[in-house]
């Protein structure tokens, strides 16, 4: 379509934060429209950096906690412009399984304004689920699709 925007979230997200001697709070104002820091505070808050955490400069941030402030960044973006589609490919892989359940349970509260597909083999991920789908290949050659649908329809 003609309003579509392609992006890609890198696997080593490194570059965005080599050379840069901000600590996460001064490191994600420059992408934010409320550059209060209680602001910034609490959306880190939520991506699971809180206390003396935001303070901790990026040069130094391991790959998964790289990878959850890069994933923090585009849930920032989301909540801020929300685009009606959205395919999330293996995002969540440098984290541990907490953050992979909270990234999973605040990935669903976006579903409200944006539908995701998301390929992942994080079970964290798969559990908040609405939908599976998987390809099998029981016989050599001959893909099979198997989807297992979570929502329960009759809710009345």
């Amino acid at each position: 379509g003609q309003t579509a925007t392609f992006s890609y979230f890198p696997k080593d997200n490194t570059p965005y934060f080599e050379g840069c001697e901000d600590d996460l709070v001064q490191w994600l104002r420059q992408f934010s429209p409320d550059p209060q820091e209680q602001y910034l505070r609490g959306f880190l808050g939520r991506m699971l950096f809180s206390g003396d955490e935001v303070h901790k400069p990026v040069k130094v941030l391991s790959g998964g906690e790289k990878a959850l402030t890069a994933i923090s960044l585009l849930f920032a973006i989301q909540n801020l412009k929300p685009s009606p589609f959205c395919l999330l490919d293996e995002i969540e892989a440098a984290l541990d399984e907490s953050n992979v359940s909270r990234y999973a349970k605040y990935l669903h509260k976006l579903t409200r304004h944006t539908q995701f597909i998301v390929i992942t083999h994080r079970r964290g991920t798969m559990e908040r689920a609405d939908r599976l789908y998987g390809i099998t290949m029981q016989e050599k050659g001959v893909s099979t699709l198997v989807s297992v649908n979570l929502v329960d329809k009759d809710l009345t």
